[in-house]
């Protein structure tokens, strides 16, 4: 049987991503300029009875500021005895709405899904039939018991990892919803829209030719939309097509990228600096100097 301290464990795992996603959102982008909702939204002005609404400016201030107190309360709700089955079933339609609206993926249903965890632990029994007279099955709640040190420490590290590894954008300068340093695993959700557009300009030592490089025309078009917004894939192409020369014989490669992109309405701009060669820039977890910062002009 599954003790108590377990299901602690991945509440506070819930939680922690709630409040990283909420405290995310409380930036000039969400509040100020409802976007990238705003944007979005105007998609949706074809929805049959809402859509004009859904389109209207008033209608992305409102999804922004009702998603950051979302996300900033619902654990609260869900932790508290009395409130718990309403805040579920608020939660439920919520992540619903999302996903019928924006290109999500699977992670509305995994949160739906992985919030019962806040539901006492014997609530699946409950539903089952034993028998055929059909009569519910009642179960009791988790062991509890005293943690050994070692227990107690491992669950300690798991939970400081929890904690620091969505901080760890901090350690790089900018805004990390453009340079996305520290962005992935940080539950970051739905803050950014991007557009971009890339093209590689490769050099050898082997004649005087300049090639120039479309990825548009290599990679599926879901494949392009994310590698020319996000710095370390395109670095990483860079890296795919040094080597691709390489092994056609070409010598002293270097790969240079002509990338702009914008963000959540901010005007378009340089995203790489086109004088660095990405094949040969370092790859770690320090900032990466040829990443250029987010004007602030708008």
């Amino acid at each position: 049987m599954v003790r108590l301290w377990c299901y602690g464990l991945l509440r506070a795992q819930l939680a922690l991503l709630y409040f990283f996603a909420g405290f995310a959102k409380l930036n000039p982008d969400w509040l100020v300029s409802a976007q990238p909702l705003r944007t979005w939204l105007a998609l949706q002005a074809d929805t049959p009875w809402i859509g004009p609404w859904l389109a209207s400016v008033p209608a992305a201030y409102v999804a922004s500021y009702a998603g950051a107190l979302f996300d900033l309360t619902i654990p609260l709700w869900l932790s508290l005895r009395r409130t718990r089955p309403y805040a579920y079933a608020v939660g439920a339609c919520f992540h619903v709405a999302v996903w019928l609206l924006f290109p999500i993926g699977v992670f509305s249903w995994v949160m739906i899904v992985a919030t019962t965890l806040f539901f006492d632990p014997s609530w699946p029994r409950r539903w089952r039939l034993a028998g055929a007279a059909g009569a519910a099955v009642s179960a009791g709640a988790a062991p509890r018991g005293r943690l050994a040190p070692l227990t107690l420490g491992a669950a300690a590290a798991y939970l400081l990892v929890q904690l620091t590894a969505p901080l760890r954008f901090v350690l790089y300068p900018g805004n990390v919803n453009w340079h996305e340093q520290g962005f992935r695993f940080a539950w970051r959700v739905m803050l950014v829209e991007k557009a971009g557009q890339v093209e590689f300009r490769v050099l050898t030592d082997a004649d005087d030719r300049r090639y120039v490089v479309y990825p548009r025309e290599e990679l599926t078009p879901l494949q392009y939309k994310m590698m020319s917004t996000q710095p370390d894939m395109i670095q990483e192409y860079a890296r795919h097509l040094a080597r691709r020369f390489t092994e056609q014989g070409h010598q002293r490669v270097r790969v240079y990228a002509d990338a702009w992109a914008s963000m959540n309405g901010h005007p378009r701009q340089r995203l790489i600096d086109p004088a660095v060669d990405l094949a040969s820039a370092p790859w770690s977890l320090a900032p990466k100097p040829w990443i250029l910062p987010l004007q602030n002009s708008s």
